[in-house]
């Protein structure tokens, strides 16, 4: 045997493993060095989907006859211990020639039509996922004059799978981060509003064009060390304290949610309002999530939708209609004729708008809706 089960070649192997998480395509290489640290014939990486097996999804491999792979799928459900192998218990390997004797394995049709002819031996399977949408094997094969599994391959098997599952994990995520990151980017730049995904330090993770053009102008924005701050020091405990809460403890926003009037330098002023971002419960295992930072200012033309006025107020969307009538300059008697309510259940709404945001005009209610708009870049 080429191979002892130290510290060292463990931890170099899992450090191999935990490389790939970061480029994928470092997976063939990885499982070359396993095969060859361990004296193997051959190592892979499979997935599949149940119940369509044995239909693979993508598989990692270390360099093999083709030809000999395209002959091995139809095989396999006469494989000797197939089906003992592949349900065993997660990070539990198990050896062919654990379940079947080894001369009992030499007379299959197996053997003799597809191990024999390429000098191959035992084989051994770790189930490292098994979840309903997808299952993941990490397996190898030794030679014929390399002979069993030994009780120490199995437990380098069983001592590595946890690490590949989690680099596939950690591969996962970054994918889905980077996709959604390019997605966001799409989107967000088709917004004339300022939008910044921030961690819940402040840290800028993606701007669109239009926050960008804010932070360039340095009004009422800025970034000190590629973080998220207000050009005003008075609001920066605030703001950072909006961004922490949404990144960590989103049931915590209240009622009126995290927005905040953001002064800045030559008279110029903005409204930002800060959502939770990224909080699935696979990213809760990880830590925080993220923040997304709205900024409108007063370039902004058009009016928010209804229910984004209500999100960002706390008003139901009868008081959110009727603030954006307002902001838009209709009269009182006319909106109560236009919604098709008395005069008295009007000024009623208007009362609940008021104390919803802590504001007592119309003239002060039309200032704050009209500081929410959203407008979109005209293609």
């Amino acid at each position: 045997m080429s191979y002892s089960l130290t510290p060292t070649f463990i931890s170099r192997t899992i450090g191999r493993i935990y490389d790939c998480a970061i480029d994928p395509q470092l997976w063939p290489e990885t499982l070359c060095s396993i095969r060859d640290e361990m004296d193997l014939a051959y190592v892979q990486l499979f997935f599949a989907a149940p119940p369509n097996e044995p239909s693979a999804l993508r598989n990692f491999q270390t360099p093999w006859d083709e030809s000999w792979l395209h002959r091995l799928l139809p095989l396999l459900p006469i494989v000797p211990g197939i089906q003992q192998m592949r349900t065993a218990e997660v990070d539990s390997p198990i050896a062919q020639l654990q379940v079947i004797e080894p001369d009992a394995f030499h007379q299959t049709e197996f053997y003799q039509s597809w191990a024999k002819p390429q000098g191959l031996g035992d084989a051994c399977n770790t189930t490292v996922i098994r979840r309903p949408e997808i299952e993941a094997w990490f397996s190898g094969t030794t030679t014929q004059r390399r002979g069993m599994f030994s009780d120490q391959d199995l437990m380098t098997f069983q001592l590595l799978s946890p690490h590949v599952r989690r680099a596939l994990l950690i591969a996962d995520l970054i994918d889905e981060g980077q996709f959604n990151l390019a997605l966001h980017r799409v989107l967000l730049n088709q917004l004339s509003i300022g939008v910044f995904l921030v961690d819940g330090d402040g840290q800028v993770l993606l701007r669109n064009d239009a926050s960008a053009a804010m932070v360039e102008d340095r009004h009422t924005l800025t970034e000190v060390s590629g973080k998220l701050r207000p050009v005003s020091v008075a609001h920066r405990t605030q703001f950072l304290a909006a961004v922490h809460r949404a990144a960590t403890d989103e049931d915590g926003l209240g009622t009126l949610g995290n927005g905040m009037a953001l002064p800045g330098r030559d008279g110029h002023s903005a409204v930002a309002y800060v959502l939770p971002l990224g909080r699935s419960e696979r990213r809760r295992a990880l830590g925080p999530g993220h923040a997304a930072v709205f900024v409108s200012t007063r370039g902004s033309t058009e009016p928010p939708a209804v229910e984004v006025l209500s999100a960002l107020t706390g008003m139901t969307l009868s008081e959110a209609r009727i603030a954006l009538a307002i902001a838009e300059g209709q009269a009182t008697e006319d909106l109560a004729a236009q919604q098709g309510i008395s005069i008295h259940t009007l000024r009623k709404h208007l009362s609940n708008a008021y104390e919803k945001t802590g504001l007592n005009s119309q003239t002060a209610l039309a200032a704050l809706v009209n500081g929410f708009r959203l407008p979109l870049r005209p293609n």
